[in-house]
């Protein structure tokens, strides 16, 4: 949580301090209200095979527009993403 009309880059969470406990208590339950109300699927695991099928489009798609490099950023991220899952992050 933060204030960007002071911290544009959003370095400084405000979410730890005890002045803005009560607007993240409420800004919490807004976005659970939400999740519930439009049916997302996010708070699901997506399954292994979903995730590599996702991510080859994606990937391909990327490829296709010649952003070779852009795409080997994106594998490296793919791949810490399997790790923190692994570990369970």
């Amino acid at each position: 949580m933060y204030d960007l009309s002071k911290d544009p880059w959003e370095i400084h969470n405000l979410a730890g301090r005890a002045e803005f406990q009560g607007t993240l208590r409420e800004t919490r339950a807004i976005l659970e209200n939400w999740v519930i109300e439009s049916d997302d699927r996010g708070r699901f695991p997506e399954s292994d095979a979903m995730y590599d099928s996702d991510m080859k489009v994606y990937v391909d798609g990327q490829l296709n527009r010649g952003r070779t490099e852009y795409v080997q950023e994106l594998q490296n991220n793919i791949k810490l993403m399997k790790q923190w899952k692994a570990e369970g992050k």
